[in-house]
């Protein structure tokens, strides 16, 4: 991969950096985890676990992401590796609607401060609404090859809230 270009190296730098810093973190968490189902165990057998859990899905991880996005950044006519990339990005808004929604409200247990104990006072049960802007856009998003200068248009569909507000009562 020494033949690769400053802006296809630099394509490259990125999509490894997204997969190791996403693979770490899937890595830790499933590490941790392991260490901590593995509670029972001796110290040394639980941590090979652990370290053995966390390297594996983390590779993984690493693998399945950088995988992807080399995949992605790779030009469908061409086959120039690490030469795609997002040249342009157009937005139109499709549709605007309001949307609600009423949860029951679980009180929290009333606590006397002075003896540490809970009341027995219940506290009063109430309903809990919220209401946003729920607005659906198009978006274009046009790629260029760098290398043969081929342009491909996708077409997605993205929903984005807005002004949202939590009433309770």
């Amino acid at each position: 991969m020494s033949d690769l270009s400053v802006e296809q190296a630099a394509l490259r730098a990125s999509i490894h950096k997204s997969g190791l810093i996403w693979g770490s973190i899937a890595g830790l968490v499933v590490g941790g985890l392991g260490y901590w189902l593995a509670g029972s165990l001796d110290m040394l057998p639980r941590a090979a676990i652990a370290v053995i859990a966390a390297g594996g899905v983390g590779f993984a991880s690493y693998r399945g992401i950088f995988g992807s996005g080399s995949k992605q950044a790779q030009c469908e006519k061409c086959g120039t590796p690490f030469s795609v990339r997002e040249s342009g990005r157009s937005e139109r808004l499709v549709s605007s609607e309001p949307r609600s929604k009423v949860e029951e409200a679980v009180p929290a247990e009333a606590v006397d401060k002075t003896k540490a104990k809970l009341s027995a006072a219940p506290a009063k049960p109430g309903k809990v609404m919220t209401k946003w802007i729920e607005d659906t856009y198009e978006v274009t998003v046009t790629s260029t090859c760098a290398h043969c200068q081929n342009v491909t248009t996708r077409l997605l569909t993205e929903t984005r809230e807005r002004d949202k507000q939590t009433i309770t009562k």
